[in-house]
């Protein structure tokens, strides 16, 4: 389960919210429902491998080729690095 009073991960969020690249899921990773979290794995140290039925949907999701897809959400990736999920 995500820590609701995670400072670093408000952070990041707020550091996102600036950008151009704002969550259009409106950050679930970030609830308290485990299951609402974006399936991804390691692909390496600052990106994971999204492993969601349909990339294409996220602008967090590059295309290496194929059906392979990087995901670059720094909210994700911290949650990846911190709860292991």
């Amino acid at each position: 389960m995500i820590d609701n009073d995670d400072k670093k991960l408000e952070e990041i969020i707020a550091q996102m919210d600036k950008t151009a690249l704002c969550c259009k899921k409106h950050y679930r990773c970030t609830s308290k429902k485990c299951f609402e979290i974006c399936k991804a794995a390691e692909f390496s140290k600052t990106h994971l491998m999204c492993l969601e039925e349909n990339p294409m949907k996220c602008e967090f999701a590059s295309c290496l080729g194929g059906k392979q897809f990087v995901c670059f959400c720094p909210a994700r990736m911290y949650i990846y690095k911190k709860y292991k999920k």
